[in-house]
């Protein structure tokens, strides 16, 4: 059975939307994208002394287990030019995170869900919450949007929302193609 699920993509190497839209993209051969957020100029997280971020969240009906989908999108990663790094925070062409996967918990050595710093970044928050205001945390049954009002400002990375026509354009098709796959 097919769940809801919530990824996260982030890119601050190379040109940083391309990245992103390249791993929508391959995610749409492995799952159906249902809909796409606003793209995010934000700060680095962790290390600061890196380029900024482009951030957006996808909302994707996937059928299978979160560490088979967990596995897919580390290929998609490697396939778009990540490159294993020894800093945990640092830069890279894309990362993809699975932020909720329905209404699952699940902790383990290699995939934590819901995400382990969902609550603490705002680079999640947001998109999450232009995507669905009414999502809850599946452990606390808090609303993410409690989560964000609470967020101090010195965990506050976003700059704004990055307007772009072929952000919008790449959106439409990927939410548009899915649609025709039902």
């Amino acid at each position: 059975m097919a769940e809801s699920v919530y990824l996260g993509l982030g890119s601050n190497l190379g040109d940083r939307l391309e990245n992103i839209i390249n791993g929508l993209k391959e995610i749409a051969k492995i799952a159906k994208v249902e809909a796409v957020s606003s793209v995010y100029e934000s700060e680095p997280w962790g290390e600061k002394y890196q380029p900024k971020f482009l951030n957006a969240v996808a909302l994707l009906e996937y059928d299978g287990p979160p560490k088979k989908l967990l596995f897919e999108l580390k290929m998609i990663e490697r396939k778009l030019g990540r490159q294993p790094s020894s800093s945990r925070w640092g830069p890279r062409e894309l990362d993809i995170d699975i932020l909720l996967f329905g209404e699952d918990v699940l902790e383990s050595e290699s995939l934590c869900i819901p995400h382990k710093y969902l609550c603490q970044r705002d680079f999640f928050l947001v998109p999450l919450l232009e995507l669905n205001p009414d999502l809850v945390h599946p452990e606390t049954m808090e609303p993410l949007e409690s989560y964000l009002v609470r967020l101090p400002a010195q965990l506050r990375t976003i700059i704004g929302k990055v307007e772009s026509r072929k952000w919008d354009t790449a959106v439409e098709s990927f939410t548009r193609r899915s649609s025709k796959r039902k």
